[in-house]
């Protein structure tokens, strides 16, 4: 485990290099970015420190969304057909966690941008690991 906090630990410190990012900030991104790397376990993903330093911009700016109440746009309904469910499954699972501490709604639109993180870091059957 001291392997993985100090990975995430270094994601946080590369995405801090380019957004200001508060201790508190710090705190729930590392938590998250933790649920995130957990799914490594079960062998069907594969985390580079690149696709963790961009799941974190991506978590950063999911957790100053809520901060802020703001919401994006509706994902077009075809776009989820790229996503297998137990993918949106997974991406729920992580988000919801955080969600629910603030008593807030989780939004379609935050689960399928994880979605598509988690989907580009499956590992490939064919091929071997992938590294994105």
């Amino acid at each position: 485990m001291d392997e993985v906090k100090e990975t995430l630990k270094e994601v946080i410190e590369e995405i801090s290099k380019k957004e200001k990012i508060t201790e508190k900030e710090r705190e729930e991104l590392f938590e998250l970015l933790r649920l995130v790397k957990l799914n490594e376990k079960d062998g069907k993903f594969s985390f580079s420190f690149n696709r963790l330093v961009l799941i974190g911009y991506h978590l950063l700016a999911f957790i100053k969304r809520l901060e802020t109440n703001e919401k994006l746009p509706p994902v077009e309904p075809g776009l989820w057909n790229e996503i297998s469910p137990e993918v949106k499954k997974l991406s729920i699972e992580v988000l919801q966690k955080y969600v629910q501490r603030f008593k807030k709604e989780l939004d379609e639109t935050e689960i399928f941008l994880l979605a598509v993180h988690f989907e580009a870091s499956k590992i490939k059957c064919v091929g071997g690991k992938n590294n994105a």
